[in-house]
């Protein structure tokens, strides 16, 4: 269960495992939140955090994009920006920089479409 003040930044309830473990990962969740309450985007990019979450994302899909499998300028995509300081992998997606672009300007598009359906209804 968490407290309301967790709930308030944004954590979650920690996966079963050991308690040990669960306690450690928790209270450095905890720290890293109370040392980071609100840092701008930029920032976060340089932070050795994302540093790290970024290379164990690049080597879990084998250092290619995810779209069309090439090798050079690859960036990391943040699906949702819900997770920021506490992405799992499955909110990530590894993309050279064609498709991160053109996943931008999809996303730009769709959302242009969603608003122009809302001023319909």
């Amino acid at each position: 269960m968490l407290s309301e003040r967790d709930r308030r930044l944004g954590m979650r309830p920690m996966p079963k495992r050991g308690k040990k473990r669960r306690n450690r990962e928790r209270r450095k969740q905890q720290a890293f939140a109370r040392e980071h309450p609100w840092i701008p985007y930029g920032e976060y990019l340089l932070s050795n955090w994302w540093k790290s979450k970024r290379k164990q994302k690049l080597a879990s899909i084998g250092f290619r994009c995810e779209n069309c499998h090439a090798v050079k300028n690859l960036h990391v995509h943040h699906l949702h920006y819900r997770t920021l300081w506490r992405e799992k992998d499955s909110d990530l997606q590894v993309l050279c920089t064609s498709c991160h672009q053109g996943k931008h300007e999809l996303d730009i598009q769709m959302n242009r479409h969603l608003r122009a359906i809302a001023l319909e209804v």
